[in-house]
């Protein structure tokens, strides 16, 4: 029987929570969806939990590999999934009961995406789909307008495997932050048809310590290799001329606020890994000066970047909180 849903869950350390992310779902199963773990190197007892799934369960399929971060433990699942759509649970994090009702309301639709709950201790905090996506009436606009709202994250989303597969999609290894945006923009101009819903398929556990440690891990120049792929990948998309540079404009004005996240994130940190020079050439180098600003706010922020305006960053506390507020 073929399986409808592939669900891949990459699992590091997280012993912890893994008994609710799988319980969460096998539960509603039914037949219909394979369970793909990944155990990504794991020092706790994740892979024994794993296993024993597995024993007791037969849509789970467990695939244990040295530690190689989520962008591989994500691409193993996708190598061994079978089926027709494709999502990605976190092990730290859960879904509702109707979890797959919910996913079926978007039909055969290339790509959907659906709100989620931020979890914080005992306390639960919706996080809407802006109107803006749930109203758009081209798959274009609804790109744009999910670039534009940040909606980056893998798991509020369905994908088809076929559209996957077809292109070659997989997570970049290189990137420890940015590569779920990558992604999913990539997997989004390769689309023809979408959807939207108001309600949530996911609970986001932000209290766990996967999703407090990570930010802390990775080294600065991060920040601007995102865009290294994302200009290039936004720049050869086969949409129209007009769509092709609204998108641009987003993710330009992207690609100018992270400038200011990562320099305040630079100067905050007690062992730099490069200089605010350094940072702000690289940032520099990636520069589409062509790109007109959407608003007085993305103007400011974008000619910082072309003209490296070192003594303005070194501010950048204040005009980043400053900015924020802007028309």
């Amino acid at each position: 029987m073929s399986v409808k849903y592939s669900v891949i869950i990459p699992v590091y350390n997280a012993a912890s929570t893994l008994h609710r992310c799988l319980d969460s779902l096998i539960c509603q199963t039914r037949g219909r969806a394979e369970l793909i773990v990944i155990n990504d190197g794991s020092k706790d007892e994740s892979l024994s939990i794993c296993r024993e799934y597995k024993r007791l369960h037969a849509e789970i399929k467990v695939i244990d590999q040295q530690n190689a971060g989520a962008s591989a433990a994500r691409n193993a699942g996708l190598d061994a999934a079978e089926g027709t759509y494709i999502t990605f649970v976190d092990s730290d994090d859960y879904v509702p009961d109707n979890y797959f009702e919910l996913l079926d309301q978007a039909n055969d639709a290339d790509f959907a995406i659906y709100a989620y709950i931020r979890i914080m201790g005992k306390d639960q905090f919706p996080v809407d789909l802006p109107q803006s996506i749930r109203n758009a009436e081209q798959h274009e606009d609804r790109v744009i307008e999910t670039v534009r709202n940040c909606f980056a994250s893998p798991w509020d989303k369905r994908y088809k495997r076929s559209i996957i597969e077809g292109n070659h999609i997989r997570f970049k290894r290189d990137l420890i932050i940015g590569e779920d945006f990558l992604f999913g923009l990539t997997y989004m101009l390769c689309c023809q048809t979408s959807f939207s819903s108001g309600e949530s398929i996911y609970f986001f556990d932000e209290s766990s310590s996967m999703s407090v440690t990570r930010s802390s891990k990775f080294p600065s120049s991060q920040y601007y290799r995102i865009y290294e792929y994302a200009f290039p990948v936004a720049e050869s998309s086969g949409w129209n001329k007009r769509d092709r540079e609204r998108l641009l404009q987003q993710i330009d004005y992207l690609f100018c606020r992270t400038s200011f996240v990562a320099a305040a994130r630079l100067q905050k940190l007690e062992k730099k890994d490069c200089s605010l020079k350094e940072m702000l050439q690289s940032f520099h180098k990636q520069c589409r000066q062509e790109i007109r600003p959407l608003n007085i706010k993305h103007a400011l922020m974008k000619w910082c970047v072309e003209k490296r305006a070192t003594p303005v960053y070194m501010a950048v506390s204040f005009l980043h909180n400053n900015i924020k507020k802007m028309a």
